[in-house]
């Protein structure tokens, strides 16, 4: 399941404000609607449909990267 996914991959960022800083700039997002409803456990990790398998790519970068 990728929210599974996408939870696990996100504890793995160090940097997480850069990295909700780049993904709201990229899916032209607030920045808190990234950070309190995609990925937050109190938001229930709601990264819509659309986004999943590019939010899951940018994730995996910036863990390389890091």
């Amino acid at each position: 399941m990728v929210i599974n996914e996408i939870e696990l991959l996100y504890k793995e960022i160090k940097h997480k404000s850069d990295f909700i800083a780049r993904a709201s700039t990229l899916f032209k997002k607030e920045y808190n609607t990234l950070k309190n409803h995609w990925f937050s456990k109190f938001g229930g990790w709601s990264v819509p449909k659309e986004h999943k398998d590019e939010c899951v790519k940018l994730m995996r970068d910036t863990i390389k990267k890091q």
